[in-house]
C-alpha cells in the first residue's frame, strides 16, 4: 500500500507516520527537500525522476506498506511561498505523469491542515521555523489548497484544529482499512474536514 501524507509543518502529518510506522509496520520515506552534496538542495522533481524511472521503487511498492511523508503536490507550494521560484510548466507536465503513476498504483493521499491560529501556536510550542509568519502560513495554506483542488487524486482532507493527536491517528487507520479498536477512545467529532 502506498501512502502519501501531504500539509504544512506542524499538521500532524509526521506524528500520524510515526504511529502507523509503530503499529503498522510502514516504511517512511521523507520527501521534504533532499539535501543533495555539501549542503546543496535538489528540487523534488530530480529526486522523482529517479524513484519513476526505477523498477525497484516500482518493486518495494508491491511488497511493503510505505507512507511518504510529503510527496509531489509539496514541491508545489513550498517553492512558492518558501524559497522565491515557482514550478516550470515543463516540471507541471511531469506532475500529470507522476500523478498517473500515483492513480494506478492507487496511492492513498491525506491533506493535514489546521487554521492558522492553531498552526503558529503550534510552530512557537515546537519552536519550530521559529522566524516563519502568518502570512506565510497563509500563503502556503492558500497554496496547498489550490495546488489539491487541481489534483487528479482522491484526497482526503484532515482538519487537525478539530481533533487530537490520537483522533487523527485512529482516523487514518480506519480510511486505510485497519480495525481500530475504539472501545477505550474518545470517539470522532465530525465534521472532519470542511
Amino acid at each position: 500500500m502506498l501512502v502519501i501524507f501531504e500539509g504544512i509543518d506542524c499538521s500532524g502529518k509526521t506524528s500520524c507516520a510515526e504511529y502507523l510506522r509503530k503499529r503498522y509496520g510502514f516504511k517512511i520515506i521523507n520527501f521534504t527537500q533532499p539535501i543533495i552534496g555539501k549542503g546543496k538542495r535538489q528540487c523534488i522533481i530530480e529526486q522523482l525522476k529517479d524513484y519513476f524511472t526505477s523498477l525497484k521503487f516500482f518493486n518495494e511498492l508491491k511488497t511493503a506498506d510505505i507512507l511518504c511523508d510529503r510527496f509531489h503536490i509539496g514541491e508545489l507550494v513550498y517553492p512558492q511561498v518558501m524559497r522565491n521560484y515557482r514550478i516550470s510548466y515543463k516540471d507541471m507536465k511531469y506532475f500529470k505523469q507522476i500523478e498517473n503513476e500515483l492513480i494506478k498504483l492507487d496511492a492513498k493521499t491525506f491533506y493535514f491542515y489546521a487554521n492558522k491560529n492553531d498552526l503558529m501556536k503550534r510552530f512557537q510550542e515546537n519552536k519550530k521555523d521559529q522566524y516563519i509568519t502568518m502570512d506565510e502560513i497563509e500563503r502556503v495554506l492558500n497554496e496547498y489548497e489550490d495546488a489539491i483542488q487541481n489534483s487528479r487524486l482522491h484526497i482526503e482532507w484532515i482538519n487537525t484544529s478539530k481533533l487530537t493527536k490520537e483522533q487523527t491517528r485512529y482516523y487514518v487507520a480506519d480510511k486505510l482499512g485497519f480495525k481500530v479498536n475504539l472501545a477505550n477512545e474518545v470517539m470522532f467529532p465530525f465534521p472532519i474536514s470542511e
